[in-house]
């Protein structure tokens, strides 16, 4: 993730996502949200606007997860 640590709430967050993928509970897309780029699943990375909202995510591919992570703000995601 860059530069940026990972704080025990993105922890969590990211952590509640693998899970929810793994039990079936949420499926991952086969494009990404931003672009529309059809992309393998293993690919897509899951992006949170609020890491407390857990629910608030997009599937972004390799290069838009890459520029949304680049465009955090003092480490604040967008």
């Amino acid at each position: 993730m860059g530069g940026n640590k990972k704080t025990p709430v993105m922890r969590k967050a990211n952590q509640k996502v693998r899970d929810d993928v793994r039990r079936g509970n949420r499926t991952k897309p086969s494009n990404c949200s931003n672009c529309g780029k059809k992309t393998a699943k293993n690919l897509l990375a899951s992006h949170h606007s609020n890491h407390k909202n857990k629910s608030s995510i997009k599937w972004l591919c390799p290069k838009c997860h890459k520029g949304a992570e680049k465009r955090k703000p003092g480490g604040k995601v967008n």
